[in-house]
């Protein structure tokens, strides 16, 4: 399972010394109405199930599209290793389907800030 070592090491890779209150890097101190359809996978057995249960909150207290899929005994990456293949290409697909819409939401990002620049 991903410990709260490994949770802590992957935070410090993932920030490289920026703020970890910036909405940019913490998706849930972000503006939540305007997010695009999201999903998000957890396994009720690990470390990062709280944020997980805290980003779906906070999007349906802004009524934002979320879905969730928290799953029992499982590591932290289940999506990707389903013991069912069928199942997991159903996952990824759903996953798929969902990242599109985010690099659609980030190029937009992306191009309102170089007009900011």
């Amino acid at each position: 399972m991903f410990s709260l070592e490994s949770a802590r090491e992957a935070a410090d890779q993932y920030l490289q010394g920026h703020d970890p209150d910036d909405p940019l890097v913490s998706p849930v101190l972000a503006e939540l109405a305007t997010f695009p359809p999201t999903l998000l996978f957890a396994s009720s057995d690990e470390v990062l199930l709280d944020d997980t249960i805290t980003m779906v909150s906070a999007l349906a207290q802004a009524r934002a599209p979320v879905t969730t899929r928290i799953r029992p005994g499982l590591p932290h990456t289940w999506p990707n290793v389903a013991p069912d293949p069928d199942t997991a290409r159903h996952r990824h697909r759903a996953v798929l389907c969902c990242a599109v819409l985010c690099c659609a939401v980030l190029c937009a990002i992306i191009h309102f800030v170089d007009q900011l620049s």
